[in-house]
């Protein structure tokens, strides 16, 4: 298993710095490092500055996705948040959100089922949002057809899962009586490994059963894009592009969409590739300028994580190393389909 793990840290290393190469290959790197001297360093603080409340948002509303099962304090919500983010960035590819489900389960007591569940939920109310954000966008910019085929496709697989989980939800009772009647005469260990999960899956939606929980938690997502949106077009005044302010919300609404499934460490590589690909091809800025947009932009995504969940790791005696190792179990736990278990 722990072989397969480290292959798995190798490969992931391997496309990062193939990716790398691909998109710096051909930047003169000369260029690219003074587009980053000529910044202008007050739009550059703005831009850090959003990305903070964008993490906080994040925060906020993980919070309100468990509050109903256990309230927890906005402080150590976004501690929790910031640390068990950044057990991610530094985690393989392919490993999704295991440190923020460990990082939550381990210090809240909660299962790590119903922690699965609520950032499955961030994920839902991201990919609405993107689709909302997609179709606004659409009438000042036209979207590649790849994209708004996309969007299509990600709006009915959204529809489908909202109808599944409002049959499961209105017909619990029936699914409960079918589970005792005909697997747990027959399969009894399946059964309770089956009611666990169950129990604590429908946990996770419990903040989801008020308007008020789906208006708090909208609304948090909201602000999540919003400032999202600002961090990027904050970023495109600091380096004096020569491209609409709104090209930024492209750029967030094109990288958000690629990088939905992480193919490499922290998306090193990919996030600039994409990032590259998208300014240089659909607003024709040079190739250096884009690297070091690029670079910049995935330095806001990552940096801001690392120093605050840096702080609350040392001001809460939180040893990352052991939490890293149990989120890379869980990992290792998904890829044997022994998934999370509760």
């Amino acid at each position: 298993m722990i072989k397969n793990l480290d292959w798995k840290k190798v490969l992931g290393v391997a496309v990062a710095i193939g990716l790398l190469f691909l998109s710096f290959y051909k930047v003169n790197l000369r260029e690219l490092w003074t587009s980053i001297a000529q910044l202008n360093y007050l739009y550059l603080l703005a831009s850090f500055g959003a990305a903070v409340p964008m993490n906080w948002a994040k925060g906020m509303r993980w919070r309100a996705l468990i509050r109903e099962v256990k309230p927890v304090s906005k402080t150590r919500m976004f501690a929790l948040f910031h640390v068990g983010q950044m057990i991610n960035l530094s985690l393989p590819a392919l490993t999704g959100q295991a440190g923020r489900i460990v990082m939550l389960s381990k210090a809240e007591g909660l299962s790590k089922t119903l922690c699965f569940t609520t950032v499955a939920m961030e994920v839902l109310f991201d990919g609405i949002s993107l689709i909302v954000l997609v179709y606004l966008a659409s009438f000042i910019f036209a979207f590649p057809v790849w994209l708004r085929q996309a969007e299509i496709y990600a709006a009915i697989g959204i529809g489908v899962f909202l109808c599944v989980a409002f049959l499961v939800w209105r017909n619990k009772r029936a699914l409960e009586y079918f589970g005792k009647t005909r697997i747990k005469r027959r399969f009894p260990n399946l059964y309770t490994k089956l009611q666990k999960w169950t129990q604590s899956m429908i946990s996770g939606l419990t903040s989801l059963k008020s308007g008020r929980g789906i208006l708090e938690v909208s609304y948090y997502s909201i602000l999540v894009w919003l400032f999202h949106v600002l961090v990027a077009v904050t970023l495109i005044l600091a380096f004096k592009l020569d491209i609409p302010a709104w090209a930024g919300v492209v750029v967030v609404i094109i990288n958000s969409f690629l990088l939905m499934i992480p193919i490499s460490p922290g998306n090193i590589g990919s996030f600039q590739i994409i990032v590259i690909s998208v300014l240089h091809e659909l607003f024709k800025v040079p190739r250096a300028e884009a690297a070091a947009f690029s670079l910049v932009l995935h330095f806001m995504d990552i940096v801001p994580v690392f120093v605050i969940g840096i702080y609350f790791l040392f001001t809460n005696h939180i040893t990352f190393k052991k939490l890293r190792a149990e989120a890379e179990i869980e990992a290792q736990k998904a890829d044997t389909t022994e998934t999370l278990q509760p």
